[in-house]
C-alpha cells in the first residue's frame, strides 16, 4: 500500500495510517505527501518506517535527521506548475490533459513490486 496524505507535520495520521497497514500484514511501497512539513516528533514516525517516503518539493524538509532524510525522494514540481501556468495563460489545454502525458504517467511506474 502507499499511504497518500496531503500534508506530513507531526507524522502522527502518516504513522497510524501506516501501522494500521502492517498490523493488519498489509505491505508499505511507499509514503506520500504533497507537503513534508517534516516537524515535531517526525522523526521518531519514520525511524519506524522501511520504505521511501516522496514528497513535492513545496516545502524542503530540513528538520529530518540524517537517517530518515536519507529516505525522502523530492519530487520536482517546478516544470508541472510552468507548464500548467502556461496553459491557462495561453489557453492551450487543460490541466487533466498535463497529467495525461507521458512524462507524467511515468511518474506513477518508478515502484516495483516483488
Amino acid at each position: 500500500m502507499i499511504p497518500y496524505d496531503d500534508l506530513i507535520s507531526t507524522g502522527t495520521t502518516i504513522g497510524k495510517a501506516s501501522k494500521a497497514v502492517l498490523d493488519f500484514g498489509g505491505r508499505l511501497l511507499a509514503i506520500c505527501a504533497t507537503h513534508g512539513v517534516c516537524c515535531g516528533k517526525v522523526n521518531e514516525v519514520f525511524d519506524k518506517l522501511d520504505c521511501p517516503i516522496l514528497l513535492a518539493d513545496t516545502i524542503v524538509p530540513y528538520r529530518l535527521s540524517p537517517t530518515n532524510r536519507a529516505k525522502v525522494e523530492l519530487i520536482d514540481t517546478t516544470k508541472m506548475t510552468a507548464d500548467a501556468i502556461l496553459r491557462i495563460h495561453r489557453g492551450t489545454g487543460s490541466i487533466s490533459e498535463l497529467l495525461e502525458t507521458p512524462r507524467f504517467r511515468r511518474c506513477n511506474s518508478w515502484i516495483t513490486v516483488q
